[in-house]
């Protein structure tokens, strides 16, 4: 009965993230505030309903492999952007290459025209 109660609670919490996150990429004001929270709560629910119930899953689990795979997706996109907010330049030039003038034993630059 614990199992059952906590697995739909889980399914609910899930279902409800996934619902604002994509009202917010249609532009709901209310819910574009937080898109990221409600994409990351519905993964991460998602994923803790599946690790509950996945013993119960019939007729066979590997045929619901594809519901973990793409939270596990979702919640990777919502830490990406995270740590793109968090350094916006991160991407920015990379891989990163060396300038001429920074090359290892590359004389210093200078002023002079040629």
């Amino acid at each position: 009965m614990a199992i059952r109660t906590v697995g739909g609670v889980l399914l609910a919490a899930a279902i409800l993230g996934f619902l604002a996150a994509g009202l917010a990429l249609l532009g709901l004001p209310g819910a574009r505030r937080f898109p990221l929270l409600t994409s990351g709560t519905g993964a991460v629910c998602s994923l803790l309903m599946f690790g509950l119930s996945w013993p119960g899953l019939e007729p066979d689990p590997s045929e619901f492999a594809t519901g973990p795979c793409l939270s596990t997706a979702v919640l990777g996109s919502v830490a990406l952007a995270l740590l793109l907010r968090k350094w916006p330049g991160l991407l920015r030039g990379w891989p990163r290459r060396p300038v001429a003038g920074n090359l290892p034993g590359a004389p210093p630059p200078t002023n002079r025209t040629a």
